[in-house]
């Protein structure tokens, strides 16, 4: 029999925003505004894709297509030289990261911390010595909702990796502004499942030869990579878990549109809205 596919847990709204991007280059004076409170002393000089600045100590990256920047140590100091122990506590590294990007914070929208977690490195001086482990910062990773509505996909989201003095190592920041100009109806948590389903690499799955296992499932408006412009954005549901068959399993992160692909029609014909992102299985 087809593959059976369940995603439990799903929480649906009766209808997601139609959400426009709103789009202008960066200005000079943005640019010198930005770099100032980044790191003072850089001049970030406009591209391509990427507009970069650099100091002694820092790379500076800006999206040129969006509102999104990165921002990284790049000193020649030895990074096991400023490893520690142990990291921040999550309070106190929560408490630093929503300080860092307080100037940066998009009007409209609110930041929630998805995960803590310390990036780590295992050192010995021998083989036959027990490694060390050493916290090279403490990343604080977060997500951007509106209206109680999350963004998923790469290009709605911010981090903030701290050394365990709380200096920032390094820092992103992704978004686009955005405008609601409709709402359109979701599907329901059935009609999802039915599409992920759908996907052609289950084509020739059955129940009798793999199992698929949803472990989450987030409903929102996709975000596409910084460094795509986004006119319009496809309410998408974001589900991860993995794959077992008899040979192997498989860890997934897909988006699956969480309407109707047609009810937005509509607005990508009168006003020239870019496709469908091909990422997302309708």
């Amino acid at each position: 029999m087809p593959l059976t596919v369940s995603i439990p847990d799903l929480r649906l709204p009766e209808t997601f925003p139609v959400l426009r991007g709103t789009y202008w280059p960066w200005r000079a004076v943005e640019l010198e505004q930005l770099a100032g409170q980044l790191a003072p002393g850089a001049a970030i000089q406009e591209g391509g894709l990427w507009h970069v600045g650099r100091t002694e100590r820092h790379l500076i990256e800006v999206y040129a297509a969006s509102r999104s920047f990165r921002i990284t140590e790049v000193d020649d100091k030895d990074e096991l030289e400023r490893a520690s122990e142990a990291g921040l506590e999550r309070d106190k590294a929560v408490e630093r990261a929503l300080e860092y990007l307080a100037p940066f914070r998009p009007e409209g929208a609110d930041l929630t911390v998805i995960d803590v977690v310390d990036s780590t490195v295992s050192v010995s001086q021998s083989p036959d010595q027990e490694p060390r482990r050493l916290v090279v910062s403490t990343d604080v990773c977060l997500g951007f909702t509106r209206k109680e509505v999350a963004f998923v996909g790469p290009g709605a989201k911010a981090q903030v990796s701290l050394r365990a003095d709380g200096d920032v190592r390094s820092a992103y920041l992704m978004w686009r502004d955005v405008e609601e100009i409709d709402t359109v109806p979701a599907r329901s948590a059935d009609e999802v499942a039915t599409a992920f389903g759908s996907m052609p690499g289950f084509a020739r799955l059955t129940d009798d030869t793999a199992r698929v296992e949803v472990t989450s499932a987030v409903a929102g408006v996709y975000a596409l990579p910084p460094t795509e412009r986004q006119d319009l954005f496809h309410p998408a549901v974001e589900l991860r878990g993995t794959v077992t068959t008899e040979h192997a399993s498989l860890g997934f992160c897909t988006w699956v549109s969480a309407v109707d692909p047609a009810r937005l029609e509509h607005w990508r014909r009168a006003e020239r809205r870019s496709p469908s992102p091909e990422i997302l299985v309708a």
